[in-house]
């Protein structure tokens, strides 16, 4: 009996110690298992910030670029803006210069047709009193 009891308090520590080294197997593996998911967090959240650093840096491109195209389309509106009121300016300036050339040349019509009317009327007169 006493034998028996040692075989059963012998087994009986076998399977304890067999229990618990399973029960350490599991929890090994459980903490490999914890770590690789905290391994696998940290790295997801290392993708998360550099995808998120990448969109704001597209981000502050696109701006940028929009505001350089805004700053260009406004700097040619103004170049052109300023090229039509030059155009303006000279054609006004060519109309004025033309309406000036009328004048003159009508002015220089006028003089020239009273001197030849005061030419007649003095060849008249002077042909009247002669006869």
């Amino acid at each position: 009996m006493k034998r028996e009891r040692e075989e059963w308090e012998k087994q009986k520590q076998e399977e304890k110690t067999r229990r618990e080294e399973e029960e350490e197997k599991r929890e090994r593996e459980k903490q490999i298992s914890v770590e690789q998911i905290q391994r696998l967090k940290s790295e997801m959240e290392r993708i998360i910030r550099e995808k998120e650093r990448i969109e704001r840096e597209k981000q502050e491109q696109l701006e940028d670029s929009e505001k350089r195209l805004t700053e260009e389309r406004n700097m040619r509106e103004d170049q052109q803006k300023t090229l039509e009121d030059k155009q303006k300016l000279l054609e006004e300036q060519h109309e004025n210069e033309l309406k000036r050339r009328r004048v003159e040349c009508r002015e220089e019509y006028e003089r020239e047709n009273e001197e030849i009317k005061k030419k007649k009327i003095c060849s008249e007169t002077d042909h009247s009193l002669q006869v």
